[in-house]
């Protein structure tokens, strides 16, 4: 029998001859890819197959050595890693409105979609801490601020774009890490492809991931900068409601109203949920948790084309600014003073205003004289005429008893 000889390498593996591989154990059930690998316990060293006891050490040989984010902080563009992603197990959901649970009922079969949670690897691969994925990125630009509208279900959906500057270093890094997030879901979602009802998928390359199905988080356009389109936070329930939150100083927080059709920048907090799968479709979803503006918020139609040009202008004459804020001031004082002289002087035409309101008064005061002088002149002939026609009753009324007395029967005295 050959005995094994440890020099005999290829490919920089150890090899073994075919009479000690018919002693070989067999080989243990494969890893589920969106699991980190695990290290054996040292009770079960012995147990494992020299290879793969050997892959095992290279594979941790060549892992990067991640570094330990302390709770309460985010990850960054500075110490992410696509190793530090994991998912949890498919989750499966009836979609609303179908089923025997439906609301209203109806006799729709159920219909089901898929949730992938995402989480992210705090700590190192001795020491797992896996929770929800917020990741801070680098200064971003948003042109049109905040934007809020109605979707076709009749709810409002607010939202924030981004345009991604490939010049500016740490905005390329920013745009790879969001590549590589949703390289990684890809990679995520095929390895559940069955478990998630999405057989046709294909990751071979990001285009047939995106031919079968599967929604890149970044838009591509010729001719213009990469865009990012955001969710924002915007919940209000009986008992909790969450918003995006917009800070600037010392954690002072902007109302929305202010940030719409605005441009400035910021720092977003990114908050990655899921992968949803369903009706065909995959898509990574997520909005900000917050972001803290960098920049004055301007409106987006007065974004000058002659930034430049006015930069250029306050290098060559630093007190360029400070001279015309001074001039400005001095403008307004001499208006002022013109005003305080105008008010002092009564132009004629604000005499003839001033008679027209006069006489207006003097009409109107009038006019409610006569109406006074008519309500009482109706009132008094109405008051004798009145008093006229009781008279003339009265005296009816004694004619009458006059005429009954000389008419009546004699009276007889005893």
């Amino acid at each position: 029998m050959q005995q094994y000889q440890p020099n005999m390498v290829q490919n920089g593996q150890p090899q073994m001859t075919q009479e000690m591989q018919q002693y070989q154990q067999p080989q243990l059930p494969q890893m589920s890819l969106p699991q980190m690998p695990q290290m054996p316990q040292m009770g079960q060293m012995n147990m494992m197959p020299y290879q793969q006891q050997m892959q095992m050490q290279q594979m941790h040989q060549q892992l990067p050595d991640l570094v330990k984010i302390e709770s309460g902080n985010p990850i960054t563009n500075e110490n992410f890693h696509f190793l530090r992603l994991t998912c949890d197990e498919p989750e499966k959901e009836v979609i609303a409105g179908t089923g025997p649970k439906a609301d209203p009922p109806n006799s729709k079969p159920a219909q089901y979609y898929y949730n992938l949670p995402l989480k992210s690897n705090y700590g190192n691969f001795q020491e797992k801490d896996s929770r929800t994925f917020y990741y801070e990125s680098c200064e971003l630009t948003t042109l049109y601020g905040v934007k809020s509208e109605m979707n076709q279900f009749g709810k409002f959906k607010s939202s924030i774009a981004f345009s991604i500057d490939e010049r500016v270093p740490e905005q390329v890094k920013f745009l790879s890490d969001f590549d590589t997030i949703g390289a990684t879901g890809a990679q995520f979602v095929s390895s559940y492809k069955d478990k998630v009802n999405f057989p046709l998928f294909n990751n071979d390359t990001p285009k047939m991931a995106q031919a079968t199905g599967f929604k890149p988080m970044v838009t591509r356009k010729v001719n213009k900068n990469p865009a990012l389109y955001c969710d924002l936070i915007d919940y209000t329930g009986d008992t909790y409601s969450a918003k995006t939150t917009f800070t600037y100083g010392n954690g002072k927080v902007f109302d929305w109203k202010d940030l719409k059709g605005m441009t400035f920048k910021c720092i977003p907090l990114f908050r990655f949920k899921k992968i949803y799968v369903g009706g065909g479709k995959a898509a990574i979803q997520y909005d900000i948790k917050s972001a803290i503006v960098t920049s004055e918020p301007v409106p987006f139609k007065a974004v000058s084309m002659q930034a430049n040009t006015a930069k250029r202008i306050a290098e060559q004459r630093p007190d360029w600014e400070d001279t015309i804020e001074a001039q400005i001031a001095r403008n307004n004082m001499l208006n002022q003073d013109k005003k305080l002289g105008a008010e002092l002087y009564i132009a004629p035409k604000d005499n003839i205003v001033n008679n027209i309101n006069s006489m207006i008064e003097n009409v109107q005061q009038s006019a409610q004289q006569n109406v006074q002088q008519s309500a009482q002149q109706s009132a008094q002939q109405n008051v004798q005429q009145s008093a006229q026609q009781n008279v003339q009753q009265s005296n009816e009324q004694s004619v009458t008893l006059e005429q009954f007395m000389n008419n009546g029967p004699p009276v007889q005295f005893s």
